[in-house]
């Protein structure tokens, strides 16, 4: 018998779980290198989705923040961002581009706004495949099979594909949150001083890149007690507080107001949401973005295999996700970027499950099938999500229109969120009227030009027909206000405005306006990924009225 015939023989002897073993710990390197390489391509090529039109609010301000730093480094301060999530912007902006003169980026922003946003979103294409280089090494801990499978799954899951391709604080939260766990582990087995340390600065790292990182300091913690070295966590709180204050020496400044505006939010969610709950909002995101496969196999991770591993790294690895969920619950947040921190833990206990679940032969053909579903179903919706922001937008398309059909001396009323008539209606025009020419506008508000006071004594209607030529509104305005508190005026005028006779509709959707868009949720709008079948563009739906 030849060596070649012998080793088929052992091949055929091998059970899956060996088979599958011998497979991935001699190829590894070439797997890992081959998804982290395809994760990038699903995240770079639609890296300018949407430009030059700028459709995530949210990178609207991030921009803003860092052209308000560029402009005035000392009056530089926010409630909203860390500075050094600024600060690393402004710096790529300089290394992109060889320039720190805001009057040379405003003009870019009116040329080719691609050379600022490319830059920028770039960033979180790093950090995105930076996040899935980390979980690999978070799976290793547990088998090279669990490392490979739970970077796969991260690689296509929707919400982290999306916020890899935006200028977005998330991925680069994502990463460090990942990384402080890593060290937390290593912690957790070696009890070293020096994993605590790495643990504690990459906390404090993904604390300044988005304020919900604060509470990064649960990991290490949670490692330190389940130790049994619960004194050291007071003094690794100064630590990681310290490290915290220096990289963003602004936030003691806006502590004031972070925290008014923060209770403002308890107080509106409470009131708006009583009966909903993060999980309950996440979970439209998460089972689209994960799938169903790994969303129930980590359920059945829990029920069935979780004696299988070691006790307290399970308690390490998920005690943030389950006390984050329930403190984001409390605060009735429900904004779809914070399901980004969430995923992560899912491919991971999805992988964990999988691993010990191809260790009977006689599941070898279910896992086969469930582990193909795995990996197929979310990739399917990353493919159609790029697919998608690679369309025109409504508001683009209604924009365009508008100009097409409208002379310069129109009147239109419209928010910037909605149209984006000039490419400077996006921003702050305080924080750029210096450095551009201001061109001349009727109307450019970002909410009707009428008081409450005449809006109840008097036909209103009556006043905004000698105002506006044109109103513009779109689901995006009015989910938002129907779903909040108070806003009586403003329901009273979309209310109005819906018994009216639009004389156009752009719809993003395949089915009727009706059966989907009332009750969806204002997020959606944002990023076109919960219904994404029943679209054929990105986008809400927008409504033209001429008065």
């Amino acid at each position: 018998m030849n060596v070649k015939t012998q080793n088929q023989q052992q091949h055929q002897q091998r059970s899956l779980k060996e088979n599958l073993s011998f497979y991935v710990e001699n190829y590894k390197f070439q797997i890992l290198l081959l998804v982290l390489g395809f994760a990038f391509l699903i995240r770079i090529q639609k890296i300018n989705h949407g430009l030059p039109y700028i459709l995530n609010p949210g990178e609207i301000e991030y921009l803003e923040n860092t052209f308000s730093l560029i402009k005035n480094f000392f009056s530089f301060h926010s409630y909203e961002v860390p500075s050094l999530y600024i600060f690393i912007n402004a710096i790529a902006l300089f290394i992109s581009t060889l320039n720190f003169s805001l009057a040379d980026y405003v003009s870019a922003l009116e040329s080719n706004p691609q050379d600022i946003y490319t830059p920028l979103r770039f960033l979180s294409v790093l950090f995105g495949v930076g996040s899935l280089i980390i979980i690999y090494f978070i799976g290793e801990l547990f088998g090279v099979f669990v490392g490979i499978l739970s970077c796969l799954f991260l690689s296509f899951s929707v919400i982290n594909v999306k916020y890899s391709q935006l200028f977005s604080p998330q991925s680069a939260l994502v990463f460090f949150t990942l990384l402080s766990l890593y060290f937390s582990l290593r912690a957790l087995s070696e009890n070293k001083d020096k994993n605590y340390l790495l643990s504690i600065i990459s906390a404090a790292l993904g604390a300044s890149m988005h304020y919900i990182g604060l509470l990064g300091f649960i990991t290490p913690a949670i490692s330190m007690i389940l130790n049994r070295d619960s004194e050291k966590i007071k003094k690794s709180l100064g630590y990681f507080l310290t490290i915290f204050l220096v990289l963003n020496p602004f936030f003691i400044f806006s502590l004031f107001n972070f925290l008014y505006t923060g209770f403002q939010r308890y107080v509106h969610g409470y009131y708006s949401y009583p009966h909903s709950s993060f999980l309950l909002f996440a979970y439209s995101f998460i089972i689209q973005s994960i799938g169903p496969v790994i969303y129930i196999s980590t359920i059945a991770l829990f029920l069935k295999y979780k004696d299988e591993y070691d006790v307290d790294a399970l308690k390490l690895i998920f005690f943030f996700p389950v006390f984050y969920v329930g403190l984001l619950g409390l605060f009735h947040f429900t904004n779809a970027s914070y399901s980004t921190l969430i995923t992560p833990y899912f491919c991971l206990a999805s992988a964990m499950f999988f691993n010990l679940f191809c260790e009977k032969e006689e599941n070898k053909f279910l896992f086969i099938v469930l582990l193909l579903f795995a990996l197929w179903i979310p990739y399917k919706y990353v493919d159609r999500y790029n697919k998608i922001v690679n369309l025109s937008d409504t508001r683009a398309i209604a924009s365009e229109w508008l100009r097409q059909r409208t002379s310069e001396g129109s009147k239109i009323i419209y928010t910037k969120q909605n149209l984006q008539l000039h490419w400077f209606d996006p921003y702050n025009r305080n924080l750029i009227k210096d450095e551009v020419e201001d061109p001349y506008l009727l109307v450019n508000e970002e909410w009707l030009p009428l008081t409450s006071k005449i809006m109840k004594e008097k036909d209103w209607f009556k006043i905004l027909r000698k105002k506006a030529d044109y109103v513009v509104v779109s689901t995006l305005d009015t989910e938002k206000v129907y779903r909040q508190s108070g806003y009586a005026m403003q329901k009273k005028f979309y209310r109005k405005m819906e018994k009216l006779r639009p004389i156009i509709v752009f719809n993003p959707y395949l089915k009727e306006y009706d059966k989907k868009v009332k009750d969806s949720l204002y997020d959606e709008f944002f990023s076109p990924y919960l219904s994404l079948w029943q679209r054929e563009r990105g986008g809400p739906v927008v409504k033209i009225y001429k008065i």
